[in-house]
């Protein structure tokens, strides 16, 4: 091997180490297995309902909002709310959510502070539970009182009493009894807390009206619920934690005096069996946090005034009760605020901050009345994922023997470029899906099999320069210097798409940032793998062909690059089809961005099954399906665009000629589930990011300024055409579609420049630029044929990319030339760039 292929094989060393890297990240996620958007596979639908429908349209549309904040927040980052036109939210769910999540989506989250009145026995000094479970508590017949809060929570009454001394923390049926109770902040509530110890709290100090911020605290190690208040409640507060304190500190005396002495032969130990070790002490528990009625928090509490209750400086309410300063009888630090912190020994860091947000969130503006849950099948019909993984697949494997037909052993670059390049970003994507919360939606998936197309040009452009580089050169060397020039000329633009991607996922966020962000790994993936894989293998490969350098021929005149007209013919062919297809199927709206129905279709057997024909029956009808799901056993919600009146009964007709319909159809409305102001900033962002991408790569390619509206006018072109070879098979604007429409700007943008800068060579594009093309769009191919359920977007980047390569090599080339190379073999570079040694890697 030469000098110049071993220095080239560091590059292979260099990217095995950044791949073992990334998968070492990935394992301190301690997961594979990516977050699914609800889009993709099966799902969890929660039908949450209104306790006021009545409610104003903007108290309901603020719930929706705060629900899907509130899911995502809480671990679903692919959730989507919308309101039904006959009032429920309808609330989809990615996978199986844990209770948490589905918590969020029924609590009301109305926020009281309350004070701890009396603690029950805790597990350990119970008797078992007797073989039958006893019933619930009934807390409604309980008395509300007619005392003040604090006055009843010193003194509760005996029946709140003898309900707590019924409570049993370890039997289910009572525990989820507690949940029930009114949440009336009049009223006391009884409660069990982390660790099964019953607990009756008074009725409410101060609701969530007076907070005015919510934050996590450390207080002494123990992690509290921070709470500023308002002057008056704080002062509250304040005077109700003064009267509790000597109840709580009564109540862990006795506890402690009760708690078994340890035993031990040391005379130390028997002098101190009567007063036990700190830590065994049990917990103090002054004020809790509810939520509704669910206990958010109980311990502690530490309150700091800006003003004392009674008129005077405020101080530490815990540190300093009798105002008489710090510990060596120095003023206590002025607090900055009113606030009250309740520090609980049971909460950790997370749990802690969701406390905080959800106090810090309040309740909603539209209180819930009930809530269910119902399993959601996948959008992919029977095995149609593991069908279109295999087609793609095998799609692969056939396209890289036609690649190796086209230009032989010189496909080797292309495949490692796009075997690379998917071998990097796929850890990535799972290391961002941990790391930034990405789901992985339809959009997503679309945007990460698109950007691949980006992959192989490094690997077709340093084909097309090493031949120029050749002559004279031994085939390493001339391979080394294809690979720096390419390298130099290609890297800005990408990583500028790149920097687009992250400045769309930081601006535009949620599903917008979830296309942004597999984009951006993607580019990022293919940067890597061109760096140092393409370039390492590229000199790897030409050193085995030998080190004798190739003859320098005479240089002779040049055509001018015009396309062929048979070419020309075919693409004029397929700008006549493509505009029909607009004309004639034109592109549906999407109940994404608009307002929807809902047509729940009642099917015997297997729901899963019945889906086939009852997409067929609708399209039969000329309904756009937007998706298609089963529902429990014996349901499929077929999601379609508003439908008139005539369409309407058109859908039911066709839909009861189905053999497997046994029902009558139910159709709901639905609103939008957002605005597409989130698409439109994402939209902007990357024409602004494209144009700079442009603009940069003609500077670095040397290409005459009239090249930049040939290539965006070109570009613009594939988005139009392929846009309409699309709709023949039938798309929506749907987020999916919107995500393949940027894939195919980007991927389109990229292979235009890089034929523009190849085009100097003056060797034949079409072969190399087809033998990279084959390797992204022949499993492309394979997964629109296997997967119908979703192959609209898939189909649109096969067209948009085909329609992409076929202008590029036939407008975009004739519109670039050819330049007469110079003698040596290399092309004449404009005054303006001299010419300069690119040094081998």
């Amino acid at each position: 091997m030469t000098a110049v292929a071993s220095r080239g094989s560091r590059g292979a060393v260099l990217f095995a180490l950044l791949l073992l890297t990334t998968v070492g990240l990935l394992l301190l996620t301690a997961t594979w297995t990516p977050r699914w958007g609800v889009d993709v596979l099966a799902g969890t639908r929660v039908v949450v309902t209104p306790a006021d429908p009545d409610a104003s349209d903007a108290d309901l549309d603020a719930t929706a909002a705060e629900l899907q904040a509130r899911a995502r927040a809480a671990g679903a980052p692919g959730a989507t709310v919308r309101r039904g036109s006959d009032g429920p939210y309808l609330v989809a769910l990615p996978g199986r959510p844990d209770e948490r999540v589905l918590d969020a989506l029924r609590s009301n989250d109305q926020v009281a502070l309350r004070g701890v009145a009396a603690v029950g026995l805790s597990l350990p000094s119970l008797p078992p539970p007797p073989s039958g479970a006893a019933d619930p508590v009934p807390t409604g017949d309980l008395p509300t009182p007619d005392v003040a809060a604090v006055g009843w929570t010193l003194a509760p009454d005996g029946a709140w009493s003898s309900a707590l001394a019924a409570l049993r923390c370890d039997d289910p049926s009572a525990v989820a009894a507690l949940a029930e109770q009114e949440a009336d902040p009049r009223r006391p509530l009884l409660a069990c807390d982390p660790t099964g110890v019953p607990l009756l709290l008074g009725p409410a100090l101060v609701t969530g009206t007076a907070v005015d911020d919510a934050a996590a605290e450390l207080d002494d190690g123990t992690w509290a619920v921070g709470l500023d208040l308002e002057p008056a409640a704080a002062g509250t507060v304040a005077a109700a934690v003064e009267d509790l304190m000597p109840l709580a500190e009564d109540r862990v005396a006795v506890a402690a005096e009760d708690a078994p002495a340890p035993s031990g032969p040391d005379d130390d130990q028997a002098e101190g069996a009567g007063d036990p070790d700190e830590d065994e002490r049990p917990p103090l528990r002054v004020l809790a946090v509810t939520l509704d009625a669910d206990l958010a928090a109980v311990g502690d509490a530490r309150i700091d005034l800006l003003t004392a209750p009674d008129g005077g400086d405020g101080g530490d309410g815990e540190a300093d009760p009798d105002g008489a300063g710090g510990a060596d009888g120095a003023p206590s630090a002025e607090p900055e605020r009113d606030a009250v912190a309740v520090a609980d020994p049971t909460l950790d860091q997370r749990s802690a901050a969701e406390v905080a947000a959800r106090v810090q969130d309040g309740a909603l503006p539209a209180a819930i009345g009930s809530a269910s849950v119902v399993r959601l099948g996948s959008t992919l019909d029977r095995d149609e994922g593991s069908h279109a993984a295999a087609a793609a697949l095998l799609g692969l494997l056939g396209a890289v023997l036609a690649a190796f037909v086209l230009v032989r052993r010189r496909a080797v670059l292309p495949v490692a470029a796009v075997v690379g390049t998917g071998a990097l970003a796929a850890p990535g994507l799972l290391v961002a899906d941990q790391v930034l919360g990405l789901a992985l939606s339809l959009p997503a998936v679309v945007a990460t099999l698109g950007t691949l197309g980006v992959a192989p040009l490094l690997a077709v452009g340093i084909l097309v320069v090493q031949e120029r580089e050749l002559p004279g050169r031994t085939p390493a060397a001339a391979a080394a210097r294809a690979g720096a020039e390419v390298w130099r000329r290609w890297w800005p633009p990408v990583a500028a798409g790149a920097v687009g991607a992250g400045l769309v996922r930081s601006s535009a966020g949620d599903l917008v940032g979830d296309v942004a962000v597999a984009v951006g790994t993607v580019l990022l993936a293919a940067l890597v793998t061109g760096g140092t894989l393409v370039r390492s293998g590229a000199v790897l490969l030409a050193g085995g062909a030998g080190a004798t350098p190739a003859p320098a021929p005479s240089p002779g005149p040049t055509r001018a690059g015009r396309p062929a007209p048979l070419v020309l013919a075919a693409l004029a062919v397929v700008a006549l089809v493509a505009i029909a297809g607009l004309v004639v199927r034109g592109v549906a709206s999407d109940p994404a961005f608009t307002a929807g129905e809902e047509h729940l279709v009642t099917v015997s057997g297997d729901p899963v099954d019945a889906r086939g024909a009852v997409r067929d029956a609708a399209r039969d009808a000329g309904v756009a399906v937007s998706s298609l799901r089963d529902a429990g056993e014996s349901t499929v919600i077929l999601t379609t665009p508003t439908l008139s009146d005539v369409e309407r009964a058109e859908l039911a007709g066709a839909l009861r000629a189905v053999p497997v319909v046994t029902g009558p159809v139910t159709t709901g409305g639905f609103d939008a589930a957002g605005s597409t102001r989130a698409w439109q900033v994402g939209a902007g962002l990357l024409a602004l990011s494209l144009v700079g991408g442009v603009l940069l790569g003609r500077r670095l390619i040397a290409a005459p300024l009239r090249l930049v509206p040939v290539v965006l006018a070109a570009t613009s072109l594939d988005l139009l055409l392929g846009l309409g070879l699309a709709s023949w098979i039938g798309v929506t604007w749907s987020p999916a579609t919107l995500a393949a429409l940027g894939v195919v700007a980007v991927v389109g943008v990229t292979t235009h420049l890089a034929v523009v800068a190849d085009r100097a060579s003056g060797a034949r594009l079409a072969p190399r630029y087809v033998a990279g093309a084959v390797l992204h769009l022949v499993p492309l191919a394979a997964v629109v044929v296997a997967a119908p359920s979703v192959r609209g977007p898939f189909a649109l980047v096969l067209a948009g990319l085909a329609v992409a390569l076929t202008s590029a090599l036939c407008l975009t080339a004739a519109a670039a030339g050819t330049q007469v190379p110079a003698p040596g073999g290399s092309p004449a570079v404009p005054p303006s760039r001299p010419h300069r040694e690119v040094p081998v890697p």
